[in-house]
């Protein structure tokens, strides 16, 4: 008979896996979806990493739906993803969206939430990328410009500002976005669409992050993460919004490591050795437990 992994708690899995590129991020969730064939595995790659993994790693997982670009009603402004079939295989288990903006992104989320059953995983490869995204919708919506010319221009002004004036009374930093009128807008568009949606997800979720420095007036962050000296790289609340966060390490000499950030009521890795994140985190960690697939012979 045919087995997949399953969840033997009632809570389902948060988890967010932070390091920098090349780590075993993208790894940890394809390992997932072969040790759980009775599960679909929704893969949100904004970061174009899933189809080279399929080709040379995982050749025995199959994409059963795959989206690649989307079109955007100009009068409701509703997305619809667009379906590539190319590649598709009704027995695979994945569900791959290939996104590069927020609408796509909040599209392919919404999906997820619309189809999921409890025992699949949306997996989001890098959250880190959807807050750049935001980000650059607003930007583009409110100052009808591109994100990067935006900052150029930005960068202008500053120059001009500071002509002719004493250090003390020069500008230090571009002063890009408002506090008041730009990030309660930022924010709250970030929170409806993937804050809410990671704290209560219709099925199990991973997310990777990159890592970025702890920042000196940033005392919540140090609270959380001052002894490892990072933090996930993106919304400043990502962290609170799953209940597993991993730092995962490579050596120089091909090594994986995993080391515990944060864990809600389970045993804390410290630079522990991983090689296949299903087994050595989900069932030595976690407690899942493999069971017979349903209709399977």
């Amino acid at each position: 008979m045919a087995k997949t992994m399953r969840s033997r708690k009632r809570s389902l899995e948060r988890i967010c896996l932070v390091g920098i590129q090349g780590v075993g991020k993208s790894y940890a969730y394809m390992n997932i979806a072969k040790k759980c064939p009775g599960s679909t595995i929704w893969i949100i790659d904004n970061d174009n990493t899933t189809e080279r993994l399929l080709e040379e790693e995982f050749p025995e997982l199959q994409v059963r739906e795959e989206y690649r670009g989307f079109v955007k009603d100009p009068k409701t402004s509703e997305v619809t993803l667009t379906r590539d079939t190319t590649y598709e295989d009704p027995a695979g288990n994945l569900v791959l969206f290939h996104t590069s903006s927020w609408d796509e992104s909040k599209a392919a989320i919404q999906m997820v939430v619309d189809r999921a059953d409890r025992n699949d995983w949306m997996v989001v490869d890098s959250v880190t990328t959807l807050w750049a995204e935001v980000q650059e919708w607003f930007v583009s919506e409110i100052f009808e410009n591109e994100i990067d010319r935006y900052f150029m221009e930005i960068r202008r002004e500053k120059e001009e500002y500071n002509k002719g004036k004493s250090a003390k009374d020069q500008k230090k930093t571009l002063g890009a976005l408002d506090g008041w009128m730009d990030w309660s807008v930022i924010n709250p568009q970030y929170k409806k669409a993937v804050s809410d949606r990671l704290k209560v997800p219709p099925c199990h979720l991973l997310v990777t992050a990159e890592q970025a420095k702890l920042s000196d007036d940033d005392k919540e962050a140090r609270d959380l993460y001052g002894p490892f000296g990072i933090k996930p790289a993106g919304q400043k609340r990502t962290g609170h919004d799953v209940q597993t966060i991993l730092l995962m390490i490579k050596t120089r000499t091909g090594e994986y490591y995993v080391t515990t950030m944060k864990d809600r009521g389970r045993e804390e890795m410290e630079r522990e050795g991983i090689g296949n994140f299903a087994m050595d985190y989900l069932f030595k960690k976690a407690g899942w437990g493999m069971v017979e697939m349903e209709g399977a012979e």
